[in-house]
């Protein structure tokens, strides 16, 4: 029953999204998006602690 919930959500998300004219990227659930930099898609370890990533390469830090 809730694999067909989340179903039917990833329908509406999509068809949502072509209504929109926006794009829809699905990633796989183990990418490691935590550990990759936004602005040039360095990825680097990150202890649990850290709550601030600090990107060596182009120097950006967030939340």
């Amino acid at each position: 029953m809730i694999s067909n919930y989340f179903f039917k959500l990833s329908e509406e998300i999509e068809y949502k999204c072509q209504w929109y004219g926006c794009e829809l990227v699905v990633v796989d659930r183990f990418f490691s998006s935590k550990k990759t930099c936004s602005n040039c898609d360095l990825v680097q370890d990150m202890p649990l602690n850290l709550r601030t990533y600090d990107c060596q390469s182009c120097g950006l830090s967030y939340r």
